[in-house]
């Protein structure tokens, strides 16, 4: 009796110690990833690295940052020196062997686990290893199964059971949500310290050695040194280029480097002072054309400061979390367009509205499927502007009434309404701006509400 009441009560024991055991693992896995799940979503948009395998990589190599690794060398993903690597490193015994005997390897070590994310990420894509991790990413970032797999395919790690230890963490921890998120669900900002530190350094660090090079042998030859005739002249035209050198680190000054983050899965920056698309094509050498038709813009209009300019195309529908937008003031069917990534003529369609009209404020704004019915639509400023025209001639109430039936019937003419350029006019009506401008005798690109347009001949 007393040896099976024993047996009993050290199996109950033993019991609530695995489940405390698990508990406390679960826990620390929970706390692990709400604190990096941000870094690991944004480098995800960063690059195509699922933010489920960056995690579930991390708490495996780190032991949920529990590691000494991860403890005194921030290196959470378990990243060894390599040959290029000329930052801090730290020594420790791992399954590295010589003559059968375990020896000290040598590790990465980082200022901080976020800088240890985003070195996971240019480890990953270094353009060196290209042949090695480059086929993992035409896999979809939501394909997890794949990338693990194909992880162990590249020798990243020597364990055969890798793959299915990482889509167990993934299950476990249900990390493949955060492969759905876009960058507002983790509230990213474009300037986030977190994100782009390892980089900007980097950056900052270059422009100064280039500016301090260029300002030494600038300013060497006032020094008080005895130099031979010969050696002064070889002097100065050692630092003839330096001086052109100065002004190309000033120039990159003044041209600050664009921001490259992501909106719908899709390169985008915000715009810079005193920017146009000429500018902003060289920069990024991409054709000025191919902005334009990707920014739905003609080339007349002026930039607004801070406002969105994509780098590639703008894509049918969102793919965030939003299925509507609530307009806000005097919002535009372009603004929501450029605000979620979404062709302004598909954000059209899906609304049942017609290029060129408003949506009135507080109205929903479909992003994704199409609506039944098209919103209430803003009133038109050229509505007053017709009322108004018989009041001023009460004497020939019939002669404005006919004029003006006559505008509405004749197809080749349109009035201008507000919010509308040029570009949009001429896209909804299937003609070139050239020849709007060509057939209305227009200077420029500026129009006035109300003013009438010939837009066919």
């Amino acid at each position: 009796m007393l040896l099976k009441l024993s047996h009993t009560l050290f199996f109950i024991l033993l019991t609530s110690i695995v489940i405390q055991a698990n508990t406390a693992n679960c826990t620390g896995n929970e706390q692990y990833v709400e604190r990096f799940k941000k870094i690991a979503v944004i480098e995800m948009h960063r690059s195509g690295i699922p933010a489920s395998i960056k995690l579930a990589q991390a708490i495996l190599e780190s032991g949920s940052g529990q590691s000494t690794l991860a403890k005194k060398a921030n290196n959470h993903f378990g990243i060894k020196c390599g040959g290029s690597w000329k930052g801090k490193t730290y020594h420790k015994k791992d399954d590295e062997r010589r003559m059968g005997i375990r020896v000290k390897s040598c590790f990465r070590a980082y200022a901080s686990p976020e800088e240890s994310f985003t070195a996971h990420t240019k480890f990953l894509t270094n353009p060196s290893k290209k042949s090695r991790y480059g086929f993992l990413f035409k896999y979809k970032k939501t394909d997890y199964k794949k990338w693990a797999k194909g992880l162990k395919k590249a020798g990243y790690a020597t364990n055969p059971k890798y793959p299915a230890l990482l889509i167990q963490v993934i299950k476990e921890n249900d990390l493949h949500k955060y492969d759905m998120y876009s960058l507002e669900d983790v509230n990213a900002k474009e300037e986030d310290k977190e994100i782009l530190a390892y980089a900007k350094n980097k950056k900052k660090e270059k422009a100064k050695v280039q500016k301090n090079e260029g300002e030494l042998e600038a300013v060497s030859p006032n020094k008080n040194t005895k130099f031979s005739s010969k050696r002064k002249k070889d002097k100065q035209k050692k630092t003839a280029p330096a001086k052109t050198k100065k002004v190309k680190v000033k120039e990159s000054k003044s041209n600050k480097a664009d921001h490259i983050f992501y909106r719908n899965d899709i390169k985008v920056i915000k715009i810079q002072k005193g920017d146009t698309p000429q500018k902003i094509a060289k920069r990024h050498k991409i054709k000025k054309s191919k902005l334009l038709k990707y920014n739905d813009l003609s080339g007349m209009e002026p930039l607004k400061e801070n406002a969105y300019f994509y780098l590639q195309p703008k894509r049918n529908s969102s793919r965030g979390r939003d299925n509507f937008h609530i307009v806000k003031g005097n919002e535009s069917m372009y603004d929501i367009a450029q605000q979620y990534g979404i062709k302004l003529e598909k954000l059209y369609k899906k609304n049942k509205m017609i290029a060129g009209q408003e949506p009135n404020e507080d109205e929903r704004i479909i992003l994704r499927n199409k609506r039944s019915k098209p919103p209430k639509l803003r009133k038109k400023a050229t509505i007053k502007k017709t009322a108004t025209q018989p009041e001023k001639n009460t004497r020939f109430v019939p002669k404005p009434k006919k004029a003006t039936q006559k505008k509405k019937a004749n197809p080749n003419e349109y009035i201008v309404k507000k919010g509308e350029t040029l570009y949009r006019i001429a896209k909804a009506h299937k003609v070139s701006v050239e020849d709007i401008r060509k057939w209305n005798k227009l200077k420029n690109n500026d129009l006035e509400v109300g003013q009438t347009l010939i837009i066919k001949k």
